[in-house]
């Protein structure tokens, strides 16, 4: 099935979640896949449900009243919401070396047209009374918390807190791979400045290469200026627009357990490890590199489910129409260079799909929320959104195109005869 979005979820998130179950069924017992989750505002991402009561989450926002909410509907009983801030403590070298500049002193977030809706959209709204204060939440330092809970494996790795993604991620340098983690999704910048310090998928790629991933998806999201605005991507919601300088995007980044060069690091994981990886592949809509994940470790990996039905699986994803549904066929017809694997001449380029669910820029939270109904109401328009947008970029649609327009064409000479 397809899962829908959270709002704090990772756009790259987007694939089936059948192999991921299959994956959580052949864990050990006892067993679980284990995520941390910083800026968990919305709750966790619904793809990691997936592996039901196998999932293990710490998840931490600065929203002590919200984290209270998500606590109180959470049906898992792996999951933990942990209210205070994650960063770094004064005098670490990191902050000493950014020497006291803030995190989004070079936004262009008030020069863009969703900053200009908002403050029109507020000289329209009613009045509102000011919020109280909410106290300073507590600094967490990941390390020691890890240390005093007592968790000493962890599987994934996601941040997005909208400022100091790159200094939380830098607390962990040297730590992940003692840690165990396998993949890290982390919310990116493209602007800033050429500094080392600065929360740009330059400086997140380059310290994450270091400690051994490789990057397997990225998303962009465009905004465009208040001098010529952009139609925006999604119904009565300023957000990201059909055109505009790339502000920021999500990436992920995974251990290539099947590189020549990873071939030591690869045989030192678990089995459960390898099966771990291939899940997050999936769920990351990479079902090729799943497979190639479950060929290359075909036989540490059979005691736990049965291969060539999960490449069959995986082939359900892969698949367009007109294609082999079994794995061993799929490959064949390749081998073959068979024309169902190419563009139909008559066929144009699917549609690129926006990019995930709405997000405004660093500084979007200082600005006044809505009631919380309306909120609300965003919220699941925002979802229908998606997934019509996910509708016209299917393959079914594609296909069904001709036939849509005959009808069109039908119901006008109808009309125009009437």
């Amino acid at each position: 099935m397809i899962v829908l979005r959270s709002e704090g979820a990772l756009e790259l998130l987007t694939g089936e979640t059948g192999f991921a179950e299959l994956v959580a069924g052949g864990l050990d017992p006892g067993s679980s896949f284990r995520l941390a989750d910083i800026g968990c505002s919305g709750g966790i991402d619904a793809s990691f449900r997936a592996f039901g009561r196998r999932l293990a989450a710490w998840a931490f926002d600065i929203d002590a009243a919200e984290c209270a909410r998500l606590q109180a509907i959470e049906t898992l009983p792996g999951i933990r919401y942990i209210a205070g801030r994650v960063g770094l403590s004064d005098g670490h070298p990191f902050l000493l070396a950014r020497g006291g500049r803030g995190w989004t002193e070079v936004n262009p977030w008030n020069r863009l047209s969703v900053a200009v809706t908002q403050r029109f959209r507020q000289r329209r709204a009613a009045p509102q009374p000011a919020p109280a204060p909410a106290p300073a939440p507590g600094l967490i330092d990941l390390t020691s918390f890890f240390a005093t809970e007592g968790v000493t494996d962890l599987d994934f790795l996601k941040i997005d807190v909208d400022g100091a993604d790159f200094a939380i991620l830098s607390g962990l340098d040297g730590k992940l791979a003692p840690l165990g983690v396998l993949a890290v999704g982390i919310e990116v910048n493209f602007y800033e400045t050429d500094s080392p310090t600065d929360h740009t998928l330059r400086n997140i790629d380059r310290f994450l290469r270091r400690e051994g991933y490789d990057l397997f998806g990225l998303t962009v999201r465009h905004y465009s200026t208040s001098a010529l605005p952009s139609r925006y991507a999604f119904a009565d919601l300023p957000a990201q627009g059909r055109f505009g300088r790339p502000l920021q995007g999500d990436a992920l980044h995974v251990r290539d357990v099947c590189a020549p060069a990873k071939a030591e690091t690869a045989a030192s994981l678990p089995a459960a490890k390898l099966a771990k990886v291939a899940a997050i592949f999936s769920l990351a809509g990479l079902p090729d590199c799943a497979a190639e994940v479950l060929i290359d470790f075909r036989d540490r990996l059979a005691p736990a489910f049965e291969v060539d039905a999960a490449l069959d699986l995986l082939t359900g994803m892969a698949r367009e129409e007109g294609m082999p549904t079994r794995y061993r066929d799929y490959c064949a017809a390749f081998a073959e260079d068979a024309a169902s694997f190419y563009q139909r001449r008559d066929q144009p380029p699917a549609p690129a799909p926006a990019a995930g669910p709405p997000r405004g820029g660093d500084d979007a939270r200082e600005v006044p929320a809505e009631s919380p109904a309306i909120d609300v109401l965003l919220r699941e328009n925002a979802e229908l959104r998606r997934d019509l947008s996910a509708l016209h970029g299917s393959r079914s649609w594609r296909l069904t195109a001709p036939l849509r327009r005959a009808a069109d064409r039908l119901r006008s000479i109808m009309k125009s005869v009437g």
